[in-house]
């Protein structure tokens, strides 16, 4: 049976209404994950400073093990 005009817009409305939904929905997950990005961002900049603190130190006390075993010979 053949739907009519009223039918077929009554379909499109409910399917327009639920892609809206679909479509809030999807930015507020959007919205949750770019503030979860952010937060894990922050931490690997973190790890980052800590890791270039770290090899700095570490270069440093290369270079002063180098230069007190010169000085022994």
């Amino acid at each position: 049976m053949p739907m009519g005009l009223e039918e077929k817009v009554s379909d499109m409305a409910v399917i327009l209404a639920k892609h809206e939904e679909r479509i809030n929905k999807l930015e507020e997950w959007q919205s949750k994950q770019n503030g979860s990005l952010l937060r894990l961002e922050q931490k690997v900049e973190g790890i980052y400073s800590w890791l270039i603190g770290l090899m700095g130190g570490m270069i440093v006390s290369l270079i002063l093990l180098v230069i007190n075993m010169v000085k022994v010979r």
